[in-house]
């Protein structure tokens, strides 16, 4: 009858049929296989960090002691740290004159009429132009095309009622329980490697070399590190937030294989680094240069 519906040989349904069962059979294993990690390509490894297949420096020389020039546009320059011998000493024999008039006289009778120098008057040039410790707002690594946002986090509490590192999505993450960058201690900065939902802002990290310069931007400046240790280690190993008695910074990310079922890296990618430098941003610098004598 015209207008019927053309039916395909029963031969043919048959083939069909029985190919679209294969194909779902077929897919099915492979996405069990893929689960399990047994198909090529199915496990999730970050490369291994570049700086361990680098020969390593017999020894670390000292860094030198960083300071800026005078101006709202100062240049980073190095110099010495102050020593005992630079400083200004009076070495002329004092002349004394009586106290008169005095409200409130000292227990001794005598003071020194010649003017004492400031007793930081060597400390000025190098910590006069120091940032303020502070929250990272900004991070940069430009050997390795790494730049990111940062914001402050802490220690959380997860879904299932555990305490965890917050890690936040898209940007990296600064921990409010350490130390802040600029100031003795460990200050620590984490960020996902390679996720969907959450970001990969450091995917790059493993390219990181010994030597190379961390700059991070807070609120009053911007901090130089400088990159001496990249290792992998175990993800409940917290030796590495430890705190310096020196100003060091810790980065954070994951590395080494994926784990479908636990849901998680085998290994933590640490990048340790150490201050060297730094720069106060013109409103600070000039606000601290109108306060000095």
């Amino acid at each position: 009858m015209a207008g019927s519906p053309t039916r395909l040989p029963w031969g043919l349904s048959t083939i069909l049929g029985g190919l679209l069962l294969t194909s779902g059979v077929l897919f099915l294993a492979y996405s069990v296989a893929t689960y399990f990690e047994l198909t090529p390509g199915s496990k999730v490894v970050v490369p291994k960090p570049v700086a361990l297949e680098q020969p390593r420096p017999t020894a670390t020389p000292a860094p030198p002691t960083p300071t800026l020039s005078t101006g709202p546009t100062a240049v980073p320059t190095m110099r010495p740290a102050p020593t005992r011998a630079t400083q200004n000493v009076v070495t002329a024999k004092p002349t004394l004159r009586p106290v008169t008039g005095a409200m409130l006289a000292p227990p001794a009778e005598w003071v020194y009429a010649t003017p004492m120098p400031v007793a930081d008057a060597d400390d000025r040039p190098y910590w006069g132009t120091r940032p303020r410790p502070g929250m990272a707002t900004h991070l940069e690594i430009p050997t390795i095309d790494l730049a990111t946002d940062v914001t402050e986090g802490g220690v959380i509490t997860n879904k299932q009622g555990q305490l965890e590192w917050q890690t936040v999505p898209f940007i990296a993450v600064q921990y409010r329980e350490m130390s802040p960058v600029g100031a003795q201690g460990n200050a620590v900065i984490s960020g996902h490697v390679v996720t969907i939902a959450e970001g990969n802002v450091f995917r790059n990290l493993y390219k990181v070399n010994i030597g190379d310069e961390v700059q991070v931007v807070t609120a009053d400046g911007h901090f130089t590190y400088t990159v001496d240790d990249v290792k992998l280690v175990k993800p409940n190993n917290i030796e590495v937030m430890s705190q310096s008695p020196n100003p060091m910074l810790t980065l954070i990310t994951c590395g080494g294989e994926f784990d479908t079922k636990s849901r998680t890296f085998s290994d933590r990618l640490i990048v340790t680094s150490r201050l060297t430098d730094w720069q106060r941003n013109d409103a600070t610098a000039r606000a601290a240069e109108s306060a000095l004598p």
